[in-house]
């Protein structure tokens, strides 16, 4: 607010002027430092880093002690319950937290700044809030210096100018903010209670869509659709006629034509699925392996670093589809000269993809997209089903707790680093309905899977504006708009001007003339 009219009754002063105590904290370190590792004990008089400002912990895990006869020698850099501590370096800096009442008296170290308010002008906690307002911390990065990492020092601390009320409004506009910062806590806190549910509830829908509910009126007014055993059979040719014709392919590719049809006996049925352990399925359903479903279930193989390139095809990645969906905001290329390995792993629509290793292992996402020219790294794997109608569908077991991805989770090994290889892809068991139901089923789970996405959408937006309401209503209160102005209040320049006289009183006169010394 410097250079614009105060409100009635507020003045400025520096914040040097709002202290009592302003002071740096000790350096670590072998040259020039009053604080070395060796120090650090196991218990003692705590020290206070500037990762406890940011984070407000004071005391969690990984906190340093000094003994006490080395707490006595570092007297003047201790923190006090009450004491503000502000972040000189960061990103930005200017991190304020009040040190709290029930710690004890801690040691403060490298690129923090104690601040102890003078009570006759302010309260600690008004300069909590003005250390945290939209207006200090531009001031604070307008007097920070530093490239790489921005630093402000103590001294241009120091002179920062704040804009004073009287101390009656001070107290009013904090009692304003705390409320209006404890509503908005119950606020957070009631959004914070909706993406649970909203997800339980996405469960629900997806549980009961495959043990037949949502489409159980439909069964009963379509009872002549082809049943899923004459479905599966006609997947069956289908696949088998596929592979006969790839590898009829790739032979004629070598110059080989086959002499007979002995070759054939090559081909492997997929094994049927043990259901005695599954649940039962509606009438004119049937459990099938998503390997008798597909014409290829893959991975990208180790090695693609080589084929980093600023453009090119598309590189798919777990983190591409670590929200059930294929999501290229931030896409990585790859340059390939026709590879076996862009042939095996090239992407087609309809293409159905899950993540087999990390922390995303079972994220499953649909390919509803041409893609020109895609591929999967090594962490995914890409199934391609005989019937693309069907792609919906089978992502939308895959991401069902109680189905697919429920499954999927229990056979993924690894503590550190879960997986699954592609024979759990392979033999993941897959309710298979008529076609007719499947594309009904598909279309009424993602028809209320996307009014989720718009609620969830919603309560992002209502997460942001709850986020920068702190912000604005530090904004406000600072720019005198939050609470009222009292013409009764002293006013903030008849405080500045006793305690400005009152130190001028106080402050040491220099001595004139030589000092005398002994013979």
């Amino acid at each position: 607010m410097s250079g614009d009219k105060l409100p009635p009754g507020w003045s400025a002063a520096s914040i040097a002027e709002l202290a009592c105590d302003l002071r740096n904290a000790l350096t670590i370190g072998p040259f020039g430092s009053n604080l070395r590792v060796a120090d650090y004990r196991d218990e003692g008089v705590p020290l206070v880093f500037v990762r406890d400002i940011r984070s407000e912990t004071f005391g969690g895990l990984g906190t340093k002690y000094v003994g006490v006869r080395k707490a006595r020698e570092l007297s003047s850099h201790s923190v006090s319950p009450g004491d503000l501590l502000i972040t000189k370096m960061g990103d930005p800096p200017g991190d304020t937290a009040l040190y709290p009442t029930h710690r004890p008296p801690a040691i403060i170290t490298a690129d923090c700044i104690k601040l102890t308010a003078n009570r006759d002008l302010t309260t600690e906690s008004f300069l909590l809030h003005w250390l945290r307002s939209p207006q200090m911390r531009e001031a604070v990065l307008a007097e920070s210096k530093g490239v790489a990492q921005q630093k402000v020092s103590l001294k241009r601390f120091r002179g920062i100018e704040v804009q004073v009320p009287p101390l009656n409004e001070q107290r009013r506009i904090v009692d304003k903010i705390d409320a209006l910062m404890a509503r908005s806590r119950r606020a957070k806190e009631a959004l914070d209670a909706i993406p649970p549910l909203l997800e339980r509830f996405r469960q629900s829908v997806l549980a009961a869509a495959f043990r037949g509910d949502l489409t159980a009126d439909w069964r009963a007014q379509n009872p002549d659709v082809e049943p899923a055993d004459q479905l599966l059979e006609r997947i069956r040719t289908e696949r088998r006629r596929r592979w006969e014709e790839d590898y009829l392919a790739k032979q004629r590719a070598k110059g080989k034509e086959p002499k007979n049809d002995k070759w054939k006996a090559k081909y492997k049925e997929p094994e049927p699925v043990d259901a005695r352990d599954l649940p039962a399925l509606p009438e004119g359903w049937r459990w099938a392996s998503w390997n008798s479903m597909t014409s290829l279930i893959t991975s990208g193989s180790r090695g693609w670093g080589r084929y980093y390139a600023n453009d090119g095809a598309v590189f798919i990645r777990s983190q591409d589809i670590n929200k059930d969906q294929l999501l290229l905001d931030t896409v990585a290329h790859v340059a390939l000269r026709g590879t076996s390995e862009g042939t095996r792993t090239r992407l087609q629509r309809d293409d159905v993809l899950v993540t087999i290793t990390g922390a995303n292992v079972t994220r499953a996402a649909h390919v509803d997209a041409d893609l020109e020219e895609a591929y999967v790294s090594q962490h995914v794997a890409l199934a391609r089903p005989i019937i693309p109608s069907l792609s919906v569908f089978t992502h939308l077991w895959l991401i069902t707790m109680a189905g697919g991805r429920g499954i999927l989770k229990r056979l993924a090994y690894g503590g550190g680093k879960p997986g699954l290889n592609l024979d759990n892809l392979r033999t993941l068991p897959i309710p298979v309905p008529p076609l007719a139901e499947a594309a009904r089923l598909a279309e009424s789970a993602t028809a209320i899977l996307a009014r989720c996405g718009v609620i969830a959408a919603t309560l992002r937006d209502c997460e942001h504006r709850t986020e920068s309401l702190g912000a604005a209503i530090l904004a406000k209160a600072f720019r005198g708009e939050l609470v009222p102005q009292d013409p009764t209040d002293e006013p903030a320049s008849a405080l500045l001007e006793r305690i400005r006289a009152r130190r001028d009183t106080e402050a040491p006169k220099k001595k004139r003339g030589r000092s005398s010394r002994r013979p």
